[in-house]
Protein backbone atom coordinates (compact mmCIF):
# COMPACT_ATOMS: atom_id res chain seq x y z
CA UNK A 1 0.00 0.00 0.00
CA UNK A 2 1.40 3.23 -0.92
CA UNK A 3 1.66 5.74 1.99
CA UNK A 4 3.50 8.67 0.62
CA UNK A 5 3.29 10.48 -2.47
CA UNK A 6 6.81 11.90 -3.45
CA UNK A 7 6.11 14.73 -5.86
CA UNK A 8 8.62 16.58 -8.44
CA UNK A 9 8.17 18.71 -11.21
CA UNK A 10 11.18 18.61 -13.88
CA UNK A 11 12.58 20.52 -17.57
CA UNK A 12 15.64 19.22 -19.08
CA UNK A 13 17.68 18.33 -15.80
CA UNK A 14 18.67 14.89 -17.68
CA UNK A 15 21.82 14.15 -15.75
CA UNK A 16 20.22 15.58 -11.96
CA UNK A 17 16.99 12.71 -12.82
CA UNK A 18 19.31 10.30 -13.22
CA UNK A 19 21.34 11.09 -10.36
CA UNK A 20 18.12 11.39 -8.35
CA UNK A 21 16.74 8.28 -9.43
CA UNK A 22 19.81 6.26 -8.26
CA UNK A 23 20.06 7.81 -4.77
CA UNK A 24 16.13 7.46 -4.51
CA UNK A 25 16.85 3.83 -5.47
CA UNK A 26 18.87 3.66 -2.13
CA UNK A 27 16.35 5.18 0.02
CA UNK A 28 12.89 4.76 -0.79
CA UNK A 29 10.36 1.92 0.84
CA UNK A 30 7.89 -0.15 -0.69
CA UNK A 31 5.10 2.06 0.61
CA UNK A 32 6.69 5.33 -1.04
CA UNK A 33 5.86 6.32 -4.69
CA UNK A 34 7.62 8.84 -7.15
CA UNK A 35 5.18 11.24 -9.49
CA UNK A 36 8.13 13.24 -11.75
CA UNK A 37 5.89 15.60 -14.07
CA UNK A 38 7.72 16.68 -17.08
CA UNK A 39 7.13 19.99 -18.38
CA UNK A 40 7.91 19.51 -21.57
CA UNK A 41 12.15 18.22 -21.77
CA UNK A 42 12.73 17.32 -25.49
CA UNK A 43 14.06 14.91 -26.12
CA UNK A 44 11.51 13.33 -23.24
CA UNK A 45 13.03 12.71 -19.63
CA UNK A 46 11.36 8.64 -20.74
CA UNK A 47 14.93 7.59 -21.86
CA UNK A 48 16.74 8.57 -18.93
CA UNK A 49 14.53 7.40 -16.37
CA UNK A 50 14.18 4.03 -18.10
CA UNK A 51 18.27 3.72 -17.70
CA UNK A 52 17.52 3.49 -14.32
CA UNK A 53 16.35 0.15 -12.48
CA UNK A 54 13.74 1.50 -9.40
CA UNK A 55 12.31 -0.86 -6.83
CA UNK A 56 9.95 1.92 -5.73
CA UNK A 57 6.57 2.76 -7.58
CA UNK A 58 7.38 5.05 -10.23
CA UNK A 59 5.17 6.94 -12.69
CA UNK A 60 6.24 9.80 -15.37
CA UNK A 61 3.98 12.39 -16.16
CA UNK A 62 4.65 14.57 -19.62
CA UNK A 63 2.49 17.91 -19.20
CA UNK A 64 4.10 19.20 -22.24
CA UNK A 65 3.55 22.95 -20.75
CA UNK A 66 6.43 25.16 -21.13
CA UNK A 67 5.16 28.27 -19.63
CA UNK A 68 7.16 30.26 -17.26
CA UNK A 69 6.31 29.29 -13.78
CA UNK A 70 4.80 26.02 -14.15
CA UNK A 71 5.89 24.23 -11.63
CA UNK A 72 3.23 25.39 -9.16
CA UNK A 73 0.36 23.51 -11.86
CA UNK A 74 2.79 20.35 -11.99
CA UNK A 75 2.58 19.79 -8.12
CA UNK A 76 -1.04 20.37 -8.40
CA UNK A 77 -1.03 17.95 -11.12
CA UNK A 78 0.89 15.56 -9.44
CA UNK A 79 -1.43 15.85 -5.75
CA UNK A 80 -4.52 14.62 -8.19
CA UNK A 81 -2.67 11.67 -9.10
CA UNK A 82 -1.05 10.78 -5.83
CA UNK A 83 -1.85 7.57 -4.56
CA UNK A 84 -1.22 8.35 -1.04
CA UNK A 85 -2.84 10.76 1.33
CA UNK A 86 0.50 12.00 2.09
CA UNK A 87 2.35 14.07 0.10
CA UNK A 88 6.24 15.35 -0.41
CA UNK A 89 6.54 17.68 -3.08
CA UNK A 90 10.50 19.00 -3.71
CA UNK A 91 12.62 20.42 -6.31
CA UNK A 92 14.76 18.39 -8.45
CA UNK A 93 18.11 20.06 -6.74
CA UNK A 94 16.78 19.15 -3.38
CA UNK A 95 18.01 15.84 -2.10
CA UNK A 96 15.91 13.87 0.67
CA UNK A 97 17.22 11.31 3.08
CA UNK A 98 15.69 8.32 4.46
CA UNK A 99 14.97 9.71 7.38
CA UNK A 100 13.33 12.48 5.74
CA UNK A 101 10.96 9.74 4.18
CA UNK A 102 10.59 7.58 7.20
CA UNK A 103 9.65 11.53 9.12
CA UNK A 104 6.94 12.24 6.12
CA UNK A 105 5.66 8.63 6.44
CA UNK A 106 5.04 8.73 10.24
CA UNK A 107 3.90 12.08 10.80
CA UNK A 108 0.39 13.39 12.13
CA UNK A 109 0.31 17.14 11.36
CA UNK A 110 -0.33 19.49 8.60
CA UNK A 111 3.08 20.50 8.12
CA UNK A 112 7.21 19.14 8.52
CA UNK A 113 10.38 21.09 8.49
CA UNK A 114 13.47 20.06 9.12
CA UNK A 115 17.07 21.30 8.39
CA UNK A 116 18.94 22.04 5.23
CA UNK A 117 22.25 21.06 4.51
CA UNK A 118 24.07 22.08 1.55
CA UNK A 119 24.97 19.17 -0.38
CA UNK A 120 25.25 17.62 -4.12
CA UNK A 121 25.08 13.89 -5.72
CA UNK A 122 27.80 12.43 -7.69
CA UNK A 123 27.78 10.47 -10.82
CA UNK A 124 26.49 7.38 -8.46
CA UNK A 125 23.72 9.28 -6.58
CA UNK A 126 25.64 9.49 -3.66
CA UNK A 127 25.20 12.21 -0.96
CA UNK A 128 28.41 14.90 -1.23
CA UNK A 129 28.85 17.21 1.46
CA UNK A 130 32.10 18.40 1.19
CA UNK A 131 32.29 22.55 0.31
CA UNK A 132 35.80 21.81 -1.93
CA UNK A 133 32.98 19.65 -3.84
Amino acid sequence: MIELSIIVSVLESYEVVRRQLLHLERIMTPSCELLMLDDGSEPSLEATCNSVAKSFAFRLYPTQDRRPWTPPKARNLGATLARADKLLFFDIDHILTSDIIRRCSAYQGDKLHWIRIPGILDAEGNIVTDEAV
